[in-house]
């Protein structure tokens, strides 16, 4: 009789034996982010004063949970030993920021509202351009030496 291959095993593998290392660093640096973020939140909501006790209550118990979820994540998937550079760091920064730079664009913020052409023809040329300063940045990281 043949033997099954791994993919085919009634035996899943270990969240860690999952992933690459290049995707538990993604994974890690955007858990990173979240909870950065999520600290943020818990602080503005702290000291706001126009968001009810009964809103800032929910909203920190889900913070809470989101911050716990994100934990058992990493545990899961054994992100919690990457050590990170920090060229790794900076590389994620400029990730997330293309990210949210593709996000701008005239067609993406279609779906907020019809987009004149002009905003297109002006805005899109100019995303470009920073996203490329961007992607150089990346590069220079990346590069050797």
């Amino acid at each position: 009789m043949k033997s099954k291959s791994s993919w085919q095993s009634n035996v899943r593998p270990s969240g860690d034996a999952m992933l690459k290392d290049n995707q538990k660093r993604k994974i890690s640096a955007t858990i990173r982010f979240l909870k950065a973020d999520l600290n943020e939140l818990e602080q503005l909501f702290a000291g706001s004063n126009d968001i009810s006790y009964q809103k800032r209550k929910e909203l920190m118990d889900l913070i809470s949970l989101v911050g716990e979820r994100s934990d058992a994540l990493s545990a899961e998937f054994n992100l919690q030993k990457m050590a990170e550079t920090a060229s790794q760091k900076a590389l994620g920064i400029l990730s997330s920021l293309w990210v949210d730079l593709q996000e701008i664009k005239a067609v993406k913020l279609r779906s907020y509202g019809e987009v004149s052409p002009e905003v297109e023809s002006d805005l899109d040329p100019e995303v470009d351009r920073i996203m490329d300063l961007i992607s150089e940045m990346q590069r220079i990281l990346r590069r050797r030496g």
